[in-house]
């Protein structure tokens, strides 16, 4: 079995170079033609194309194409040779664009450039970049904070899959199906047969765990969000939140602190279920499971 751990692509699952695909590889009809696919999977998140940033004032891909024409908008950044790209090219045919590496660095190089205040990719990878920003010390770039930006795209590509060459046998891509659906069903705190894990955590504990989720990393949504935040700093030398808090339920008269009262509003995402970590870790999960079973 041959699979590259890098530098792959469809065509290298198309020609029989590279036996699977093994990523964010999106389930696209032209795909379908040319090779196999394991069931869709979609761990706790949302696989919808993401407007992601430094941008501001767009409230999703069709407002962009109209402010692009009225020039209050420049072009966006799009993954050169990516199945994304194409689809928004053909699905928004008047869209400035400019084509950039597909990568993390790609898409910042391309606005520190000033190429593109504005990049697009799948809702993980969106995620990946806020909180890669964020642990770099780069919230800002262009004297402008980064995160999400409009809503998701409401149609078109959103499932992946894994990409089997039609090389390989039918009982391959069953066998890795069958093991994608038992791993996705796995409940929470369920160790027993096939959930069994070395970790102690099924899948959706441990695609949770992974990383950061919160797509306002590098954009707090309030003054007081902040400045309860800097107060628990240990720093400050000691938690000085609650006294913030207590503050506000005095003068609101509501109850609870404020990081409960926020609580919806941080994790509110594309999918009531997204957000709770990025995929890379789920598809190395998986990787693994299904790789051992088939060495």
């Amino acid at each position: 079995m041959f699979i590259y751990p890098t530098d792959c692509g469809q065509e290298d699952v198309f020609n029989g170079d590279s036996d699977m695909y093994w990523s964010l590889y999106y389930i696209t009809p032209f795909r379908q033609l040319r090779n196999a696919f394991s069931i869709p999977y979609k761990p706790p998140s949302n696989g919808a194309l993401t407007m992601y940033g430094i941008g501001s004032g767009v409230s999703g891909f069709e407002d962009l194409v109209e402010q692009q024409k009225e020039g209050n908008q420049g072009p966006i950044c799009l993954g050169e040779s990516t199945a994304y790209g194409n689809y928004l090219k053909g699905a928004f045919p008047e869209m400035k664009y400019v084509e950039v590496p597909n990568t993390d660095e790609g898409a910042l190089q391309g606005m520190k450039d000033g190429n593109c205040t504005i990049t697009a990719n799948a809702y993980p990878y969106a995620l990946d970049f806020i909180a890669n920003r964020y642990e770099a010390g780069e919230c800002e770039i262009q004297n402008k904070s980064v995160g999400l930006i409009g809503q998701p795209l409401g149609f078109g590509l959103s499932q992946f899959g894994v990409g089997v060459s039609d090389s390989l046998p039918d009982e391959v891509v069953r066998a890795i199906s069958y093991w994608l659906n038992t791993l996705m069903t796995c409940a929470p705190g369920v160790q027993e047969d096939d959930c069994e894990t070395k970790s102690g955590k099924s899948l959706y504990e441990q695609y949770t765990a992974y990383g950061r989720s919160d797509p306002n990393l590098c954009r707090p949504k309030s003054i007081l969000d902040a400045l309860t935040g800097a107060l628990g700093d240990p720093t400050f030398g000691g938690d000085l939140s609650d006294l913030v808090e207590d503050a506000v339920e005095a003068v609101s008269g509501e109850e609870g602190t404020t990081s409960d009262k926020e609580e919806d509003k941080e994790t509110a995402t594309p999918d009531e279920t997204s957000g709770n970590g990025r995929m890379l870790r789920t598809v190395g999960a998986i990787g693994a499971f299904v790789g051992g079973m088939l060495i």
